[in-house]
Order: structure tokens, then C-alpha cells, then sequence
């Protein structure tokens, strides 16, 4: 008798779609500078400069667009938006609270590590408060603090190897560690250990200085726009040029120019995103050839002359270098544009 084979039972399977959550997609960590978070141009400083980067950058659409560059993220939510802009404006108007001084700065040079290192002491009337920041760290550890053999406290890095060490004085302090009371200044003498990751005098001390008058005025109120930034123009001028993107070659140019204490300082700044790696780019100012940018492997090249450079990332700018007000003329390799004042 033959044997059959057994029947195989048809199984139905019902599909169907399932609606996802819908995700948008974060910057990366690198587009915070967390070591001075108001510095978004990296050069050292805050000016109203930082806001303008910000704004303009929102306008072109880079925030929306995952295009950010590095520093734009001030608040560290992934995100570029008008409250970064904002937080810059703010940390430019609190320089001028009567009684403050600006907040002197330092850094400390690790030439054989990586280990990036601020350090910023504000002072408000009576209230001091001293803010220790380090990124590029070991993650996820602690480490023993020391400034002028004086144990201040310890700072944690987090899982990205970004740390903070706050201490403040007076009744509220924000449940900041403390701060000793002979720590009223700082200079460039002064030693900072961190552990076994940072060992170095202060380099870079910036001089305690009275804050003056407002920077910059809000976002959107109008107040100041005749000055630009709401300081006298006799006193401060910053100008911004806007190049077109072309073939997505990016070119950006800032000049400042301030008067203190009877003495002209002057900043002018290039610099070239996208264009063919390794070229050199002639960069003049009024058709005057002022320096050329010279692109690294990624197509990237940065120029900053300056009458007083602070580090060697900065030139001395040429005794030939043209004056320039608003509508002065900038040109970088074939593209131009002109000066503009800022207004926030």
C-alpha cells in the first residue's frame, strides 16, 4: 500500500505597519565648545561677533540642516537656535552690571596632551566665583584640584571626558564648593595641577578690567542699531562681510576695532570651508593683498592679523594694512564682498 505524504497547512499571515516615533537628527557633541561655551568663533574671546555667527548661521538654514560648525551649539541641546544667539547677548550684557568686572580668563598648555583646560574667575562687588572646565579628558573619573599648591577640590569628568569644578564665596553660592578667600585674582604664576592629567602654570591671563557700558543690546529691541553694537563708534567698531556659497565653498571675514585707553587695537579675520585641500588663497582688503589663506587637508584655512596677537594662532597685522569702515572691500581667492556693521 502506498504511503502518502503528509498535507502541509496553510498558515495566513496578517501584515500590517506600525508608525515609528519620529526622530530628529542631533549635531554631534564637537559643535559645543564646552571648555568657553560664549566663544563660538574660537578666537580666544567674546564679542558681539559670536552672536552674529550664531544669527547668521540660523538664517542661511544651518541649524535645520545638520550643517553646524564647531562652538554654535552654546547650550548643548544639539541644536543651533536663537536662544544660542541670545545666551551670547546675555553673557555680553552681564559684563556690564554695575560693580563687575569682566571676568578675567586663563588657559594651561598641555603640549603633550590633548587635555583642553579654562579657567575664569567673575567678580560681582563683594561675590567672586572661580569656574574650572576641562574636555578631552579621561572619561567618567575623578580627579584631585590644586592651584597654587592650595587643594580646592576634585573634579568628575562625564562619559565624554568633559569636566567642571565651580567654587564661589558670600551666603549664596549655589551649592558650589567654596572658595578660599586668598583667591582674589589671577596671574600668570599661578600653578594648576589636575590630577595627573594637567600639571602647568596659567598662560594667557587676561587683566581684571571694569565692564563699562552695555555691549550689546537684546535681540530684536532696535536699541543701539545706530552704533552697530551699542557701544560709541568712536570707542568700537565690528564689521562682518557675507559671501555667497559657492560650489559649496564657504568664505566668511570680521574686523573689530576698539579704543582703550587711548590705544587703537585692530582684528581682521578670514577664512575659507569647503574649497580644495591644499590651495592657497589670496585674501586683500580694499585691493590691498593683506595675507593669504592656505588650505589644510580638509579644505579648511583660518587667517587672524592683529595688532596685539595673543597666541600663535594670531599674526601681527602688516603696518600697511588698509583702514576699513563699513562698505570697505574684502576678497578672498575670486569671490568679494563688502563690510557691514553688526547688529544683533
Amino acid at each position: 500500500m502506498a504511503i502518502q505524504a503528509p498535507t502541509r497547512r496553510k498558515v495566513t499571515r496578517r501584515l500590517f505597519a506600525e508608525t515609528l516615533e519620529s526622530r530628529a537628527l542631533m549635531a554631534a557633541d564637537v559643535f559645543h565648545n564646552f571648555v568657553y561655551p560664549h566663544d563660538v568663533d574660537s578666537d580666544g574671546s567674546l564679542t558681539p561677533l559670536d552672536a552674529l555667527v550664531v544669527i547668521n548661521d540660523i538664517n542661511r538654514g544651518v541649524g535645520a540642516q545638520g550643517d553646524e560648525r564647531p562652538g554654535h551649539d552654546v547650550d548643548d541641546d544639539s541644536m543651533v537656535t536663537p536662544l544660542d544667539a541670545l545666551i551670547v547677548v546675555n553673557a555680553l550684557n552681564s559684563q556690564a552690571t554695575p560693580g563687575a568686572t569682566r571676568p578675567q580668563s586663563a588657559v594651561v598648555a598641555n603640549p603633550a596632551s590633548n587635555v583642553r583646560v579654562r579657567v575664569e574667575l567673575e567678580t560681582v562687588g563683594v561675590e567672586r566665583e572661580l569656574d574650572i572646565r576641562v574636555e578631552n579628558a579621561p572619561a567618567s573619573k575623578s580627579f584631585a584640584v590644586s592651584l597654587n599648591d592650595l587643594a580646592i577640590g576634585q573634579l568628575t569628568t562625564d562619559n565624554r571626558g568633559r569636566g567642571r569644578l565651580v567654587l564661589s564665596n558670600g551666603d549664596d553660592n549655589r551649592n558650589h564648593m567654596p572658595l578660599p578667600a586668598e583667591l582674589t585674582s589671577l596671574s600668570p604664576d599661578m600653578e594648576l595641577i589636575i590630577g595627573d592629567i594637567v600639571s602647568g602654570n596659567l598662560s594667557r591671563v587676561s587683566k581684571v578690567e571694569d565692564s563699562g557700558a552695555s555691549l550689546v543690546a537684546p535681540v530684536g529691541s532696535g536699541a543701539g542699531a545706530a552704533a552697530g553694537t551699542g557701544v560709541s563708534a568712536a570707542q568700537r567698531l565690528d564689521l562682518i562681510a557675507r559671501f555667497d556659497v559657492v560650489a559649496g565653498v564657504r568664505r566668511s571675514a570680521e574686523f573689530e576695532q576698539q579704543t582703550e585707553k587711548g590705544v587703537v587695537k585692530r582684528k581682521f579675520k578670514a577664512e575659507i570651508e569647503g574649497a580644495a585641500p591644499n590651495t592657497a588663497f589670496d585674501v586683500k582688503v580694499n585691493d590691498v593683498l593683506v595675507g593669504k589663506l592656505v588650505t589644510d587637508a580638509k579644505g579648511k584655512a583660518k587667517l587672524i592679523l592683529s595688532t596685539q596677537p595673543k597666541d600663535a594662532r594670531e599674526s601681527l597685522m602688516p603696518a600697511g594694512f588698509p583702514a576699513v569702515a563699513v562698505g570697505s572691500s574684502v576678497t578672498i581667492g575670486t569671490a568679494s564682498s563688502t563690510f557691514q556693521r553688526i547688529i544683533v
